[in-house]
């Protein structure tokens, strides 16, 4: 019996030992309770660790089984004596990699797979850490995204997501993935916009290859990686708004890097120590309608490139205000410009924005079509001679003047509408009309040593644009498009010159792109030393966008009418309503999206609407009907 014990003893310590990790690489396997599948988690533990050493979780990327991605991280794991776990997912048990899993029914999300393989290594490493980091890079940062939208965790410390291929966006009107609509599981974005959050991508990651989907949803959401997540930041940012809750993400632009693990990995785990240098916010409290700073305040790292439509800043609006447009589209297009000013806080001063308006359409001015020049950059609207009394002298009366904005159709000229900024000859109207370049600067508005924006926004044909493109380009104007239609990104890319600056978009989406585009303006203005500033706590790296004083009364206006119904077919329709912020504080959404049509849903098949295509069919009221 004696022998027994000592022979019991000996088998134990034996497989302690077996059951530690030891230093360098290695690996474990863990048996989820998710679904009682098997996770191989490959490991590195650098010499001098202690129990309480960070332990972070990489995420690996599309074809790699976790082995490659804990081998990017050794010598990050070494200079910072961190502790790195790399679980594979595989498909034979996880479904969809990137999809967190959720391509098939779902277990229990409140028990996260990740921290199962966390508490083993943990057991293993007689580690004392209550947390741990979360890192993923493309298919990487979708599992890891999509993981932090549908866990209520809280051992994960910090997330720092990287160059995703495409992502969920935090709205039920778009179908999972794209969306939260019929995912399978209940999202947390309390949770998730709490959760302190690096978004990160490469500025030079724009490449539309094989490797980055490239269906119509995805293109929606932009058309390249960067352009994707500067999207899904500024969306979720204004949904956690709209929600009133805490949001603790930051977002950055890494100058010149592509689609490349290294500099985002290591970007990442210099933040990662500074966070465990500063500390993270843990404070999840909902934010509260009354405090005026909710509705005002832009959270950006502090080595993000600043927004330059919060400064000095000339930027036009062309519109294409043609048949194809469409009255409906029109409207919405109206309204979402007017949300991406709130949004953005740009404010219309001497020393702050200037912002004109040319409305592609058939008008007749003089017995010729011509564009419709709405509002100049010095603040005057449509006048038959010079103007005198400039009528847009604030944000509000910005506001009102592009609340005024009329559909007239017509014939589409993009081309005739960019030169029209330029030239302005063919209306008959004096030079001061002039709004880039001309004789004029001064009076035009147009101000010396002040950016110049173009923000074309089409649904329509873009041919013949490259004259007056390279000629606007050459004059230092930065030009974008939005496409609001099935345009085709080469036919964007024809009015910028780049697919970087080019954004396909539906029009409720426009505001996103708008903002999108403030954040690309920074990027291209970006230099090498905005990496530098580091050392802000990510508690107070938020910056508030101080709106204008102005009279009373202030506040929002009442919401307008309805736009025009997109459909009558069954509840297929969507129709949007706006207001205008008159100054002071105005919480909420200045657009509101409703449901119209007819109540009764049009044949088709199996009593679907024949009015959408299947990825967009949803269900209301127990009907089938459009996102």
């Amino acid at each position: 019996m004696k022998n027994f014990f000592v022979l019991l003893t000996i088998f134990s310590a034996i497989c302690a030992v077996l059951s530690q990790l030891p230093t360098g690489s290695s690996s474990f396997q863990v048996i989820s309770t998710v679904n009682n599948k098997p996770i191989d988690v490959s490991t590195y533990v650098p010499t001098g660790v202690t129990t309480t050493s960070t332990i972070v979780i990489v995420m690996h990327g599309a074809g790699d089984n976790g082995v490659g991605m804990r081998n990017a991280w050794i010598n990050l794991a070494n200079q910072y004596k961190f502790i790195i776990l790399a679980p594979y997912f595989g498909t034979e048990w996880w479904g969809t990699y990137q999809l967190a899993g959720l391509d098939g029914p779902v277990a229990d999300q409140e028990i996260n797979a990740l921290d199962i393989v966390f508490e083993e290594a943990k057991r293993r490493l007689n580690s004392s850490v209550p947390k741990y980091y979360l890192y993923g890079m493309s298919a990487g940062c979708q599992f890891v995204h999509r993981t932090s939208t549908f866990t209520s965790s809280t051992k994960i410390k910090a997330v720092v997501c990287a160059s995703a291929g495409f992502y969920t966006f935090p709205t039920d009107m778009e179908m999972y993935p794209y969306g939260l609509f019929l995912s399978g599981a209940e999202p947390k974005l309390d949770k998730h916009f709490c959760r302190n959050t690096l978004i990160i991508v490469g500025g030079s990651d724009t490449t539309r290859d094989s490797a980055l989907l490239m269906s119509a949803e995805a293109d929606a959401q932009g058309l390249t990686r960067t352009a994707r997540a500067q999207n899904y930041f500024t969306s979720s940012q204004a949904t956690s708004l709209q929600m009133e809750l805490t949001f603790n993400w930051r977002f950055y632009i890494y100058p010149g890097v592509t689609h490349d693990n290294g500099p985002l990995a290591n970007y990442a785990a210099a933040e990662f120590a500074k966070w465990d240098q500063t500390g993270v916010t843990e404070v999840c409290a909902p934010l509260k309608s009354t405090t005026p700073a909710t509705t005002t305040t832009t959270t950006l790292p502090s080595t993000a490139p600043p927004n330059p439509c919060n400064g000095p800043l000339d930027i036009v609006f062309v519109i294409d205000g043609s048949d194809t447009m469409t009255a409906a589209r029109f409207n919405t297009v109206k309204a979402q410009i007017a949300a991406a000013i709130n949004q953005n806080g740009i404010v219309w001063g001497p020393n702050a924005a200037h912002v004109g308006i040319v409305i592609s359409t058939g008008l007749m001015v003089g017995g010729a079509t011509t564009p419709y020049r709405h509002i100049d950059l010095e603040g005057c609207q449509y006048y038959a001679g010079a103007c005198t009394n400039p009528t847009v002298t604030s944000t509000a009366t910005l506001l009102a003047a592009i609340n005024g904005m009329n559909f007239h159709g017509g014939k589409n000229n993009i081309a005739l509408s960019m030169s029209e900024t330029m030239t302005g000859e063919f209306d008959g109207l004096p030079d001061s009309w002039y709004i880039f370049g001309g004789p004029l600067w001064g009076s035009a508005g147009d101000r010396p040593n002040v950016p110049n924006v173009m923000i074309v926004i089409t649904g329509a044909d873009t041919s013949n644009v490259a004259p007056v493109r390279d000629q606007l380009l050459a004059q230092g104007v930065k030009v974008f498009a939005v496409g609001l239609s099935d345009l085709a990104p080469t036919q964007l890319q024809a009015i910028t010159g780049n697919s970087a600056n080019s954004f396909s978009n539906a029009p409720n989406a426009l505001s996103s792109a708008i903002t999108n585009i403030c954040y690309q303006i920074g990027s291209t203005t970006t230099t090498t030393t905005t990496t530098t500033t580091t050392t802000t706590k990510p508690t107070t790296t938020t910056t508030t966008t101080v709106r204008p004083t102005t009279t009373t009364p202030s506040g929002w206006t009442e919401w307008s009418t309805p736009s025009s119904c997109t459909s009558n077919c069954g509840l297929c329709g969507r129709a949007v309503k706006s207001r205008a912020c008159r100054g002071g504080v105005c919480p909420g959404s200045n657009t509101e999206t409703v449901t119209c049509g007819s109540p009764l849903v049009c044949p088709f098949g199996l009593g679907l609407p024949s009015c959408c295509a299947p990825a967009k069919r949803i269900i209301i009221n127990g009907a089938f009907s459009c996102a």
